[in-house]
């Protein structure tokens, strides 16, 4: 990131795209030759493109170098394969949102301070009840361990997706969900890396943002009877570092998760008939009028209907 102008005298990135944002969490790979590395972000390869001004991308190519040019003490132009001047990654500060894009390394906005990232904070959604609970889901392409909450990971069972808690260090490329008391957990990263995530859960995870069929998929939510799971969205657009529910299945809303032998979120089994005028869900949240035999959310609680 460009160094805080408060500080240094630098441009300033906005502290949204900082450090806190995985998407601007760099890996550094020495090539071998002291100062010259190849740069990758969420998986994929940082490249240049051919024109000045134009954005630096992230792409599946590989072969690009960037070398460090040391400019003053404790700072450096990072330059792409450097030939004159006009190489350098550099903050363009006209731009709204900020982009980084080719420039002279004499301009102060190219002038960066590289500083190891060894933690990520992650946002976590509230469950709403009164003693809230919160979720994300979260893939990335390093490892880490998490604290402030648990990393769970999901397979599938009928209805059901059954979680298992993550013991230790997370792998990279893992998609899971994080399930905490409250709404931040901090990640520690560690040296795994993963180019692509993998296909090991019953998650999809993405390192980009993403477009995908929300009445199609399924992404973490609640249902009407606010039962945590995966449910369709009424949306297409899905952060980066997020994971989701990759299938179609006719008439099948949704997907709730099973903890400890019972669904989120549902507090008792009762045996019998619900009252007339009760609301009667079925596990995945459609509302039904005439339910047949068996298991149905009404008031909040997992009912058997004989």
């Amino acid at each position: 990131y460009c160094n805080d102008k408060s500080k240094y005298g630098l441009v300033t990135i906005p502290v949204a795209n900082k450090m806190t944002d995985a998407g601007t969490v760099f890996k550094f790979t020495s090539t071998g030759t002291p100062g010259v590395y190849t740069l990758s972000t969420q998986g994929m390869n940082v490249q240049d493109e051919a024109a000045l001004n134009m954005p630096f991308t992230a792409t599946e190519d590989e072969g690009a170098t960037f070398t460090f040019e040391f400019v003053s003490k404790g700072f450096a132009a990072i330059s792409h394969n450097p030939s004159g001047t006009r190489t350098c990654f550099h903050e363009s500060s006209w731009d709204s949102p900020a982009a980084v894009v080719r420039w002279e390394a004499s301009s102060v906005q190219s002038h960066w301070s590289v500083e190891k990232a060894t933690t990520l904070e992650v946002t976590l959604n509230s469950d709403g009840a009164a003693t809230p609970t919160f979720y994300a889901t979260f893939c990335a392409p390093f490892s880490y361990t998490v604290s402030g909450a648990t990393a769970y990971t999901l397979a599938e069972n009928g209805e059901y997706l059954v979680p298992t808690p993550v013991d230790g260090e997370v792998a990279a490329g893992t998609p899971v969900l994080l399930k905490g008391t409250a709404p931040t957990a901090t990640l520690t990263i560690g040296t795994g890396y993963a180019a692509t995530p993998t296909t090991s859960t019953a998650l999809t995870g993405t390192y980009l943002a993403k477009t995908i069929n929300g009445a199609a998929d399924y992404v973490l939510g609640k249902n009407d009877a606010g039962v945590v799971g995966f449910y369709h969205w009424d949306n297409s657009k899905l952060s980066a570092n997020r994971a989701y529910l990759a299938k179609t299945i006719d008439g099948v809303k949704g997907f709730a998760i099973n903890w400890d032998g019972e669904t989120d979120g549902i507090s008792a089994v009762d045996n019998g008939q619900p009252a007339k005028d009760e609301a009667i869900y079925t596990l995945s949240g459609q509302r039904v009028s005439k339910p047949t035999r068996g298991l149905y959310i009404v008031n909040g609680k997992k009912v058997v209907i004989k």
